[in-house]
């Protein structure tokens, strides 16, 4: 049976050829066009592109394990421009390969990349608790001067956003919290849910909150018994109610009495202060660092002898 063409009418070999020749033509003229350089890449415009990469590195993240987080891989998938993105040695050689492609092949893109990075930067910063100097801003919008691009107009008309007072962390530091293993009386959903939306300070206060609460059953202690002195009696070296060694000897005795300076240090330089509520956050790694040590008493506590 022979070709037919859209009315009907059949379509001779010769024709059915030289319609897939036209057809291969056009999609090989395509690829010829989206792969065209359009603006050459001079070593004095490398460096210019080297230079924006570096400012643009102190806002942007090239990379990020959240799929909806802001990064310049992410921003390269939502412009469908992945395929000029490539994981290089480091951050700022991510984002100079990257920003090279885009200058080099795509003529009316990297002006308004470069304003969106920046844009998108700027609150990425602020959800942080920084403000993006206008230093930084008159360098980059210098760089791009210089490679032919002015969008010093375009840099003064965005937003400002306000710095946050909460710095929610990273979800690759969220997993990586999830994934320690506390003790079960401080990797609760409370404390979680708190430190995952940045509220750091209540975070530490609740988990040495659940230590204290720990002791206080386990001591068998009086309502009114809290803080340093509550540790101070549940820990003594002298016939202590939570006995972590024999303390029969002087070295058992020195770990005993050491603890117990621990959990009495603990309730008066972090538990009390962090009560207050106008105190500054502290940032994720403190965090980190004090919930693992209410962590590790409380493991203390359950290891002890009596």
């Amino acid at each position: 049976m022979g070709f037919v063409d859209l009315i009907g009418m059949p379509i001779r070999r010769g024709e059915k050829m030289k319609i897939a020749k036209d057809s291969h033509t056009k999609k090989t003229n395509v690829r010829k066009n989206s792969s065209k350089v359009v603006f050459k890449i001079t070593r004095q415009r490398k460096e210019h592109i080297n230079n924006l990469a570096d400012y643009l590195s102190n806002i942007a993240p090239s990379t990020t394990f959240g799929e909806n987080s802001f990064s310049i891989e992410n921003l390269a998938k939502e412009w469908r421009l992945s395929k000029y993105f490539r994981k290089q040695r480091n951050k700022k050689n991510d984002i100079s390969y990257f920003l090279s492609n885009v200058f080099r092949y795509r003529k009316n893109t990297p002006k308004q990349l470069v304003v969106e990075i920046v844009k998108r930067g700027m609150r990425w910063k602020a959800n942080q608790g920084e403000m993006v100097q206008e230093s930084l801003l008159s360098e980059i919008a210098k760089e791009m001067a210089a490679l032919g691009f002015p969008i010093e107009k375009e840099l003064s008309a965005l937003e400002h956003p306000n710095p946050s007072q909460l710095c929610p962390p990273s979800v690759a530091i969220i997993n990586a919290f999830k994934a320690l293993p506390l003790h079960q009386s401080v990797l609760q959903a409370d404390i979680f849910n708190l430190f995952s939306s940045g509220h750091y300070n209540e975070a530490v206060r609740k988990s040495l909150e659940r230590f204290e609460k720990l002791v206080q059953d386990t001591h068998a202690a009086p309502k009114l018994e809290y803080g340093k002195d509550l540790m101070a009696k549940a820990f003594s070296e002298n016939n202590p109610s939570i006995k972590i060694t024999p303390c029969s000897t002087q070295d058992e005795i020195n770990i005993q009495q050491g603890i117990k300076f621990m959990a009495m240090g603990v309730m008066m330089s972090v538990r009390n202060p962090t009560t207050h509520g106008d105190r500054k956050q502290m940032n994720v790694g403190e965090a980190i660092e004090l919930i693992g040590l209410a962590s590790y008493l409380c493991k203390l506590v359950d290891r002890r002898l009596v």
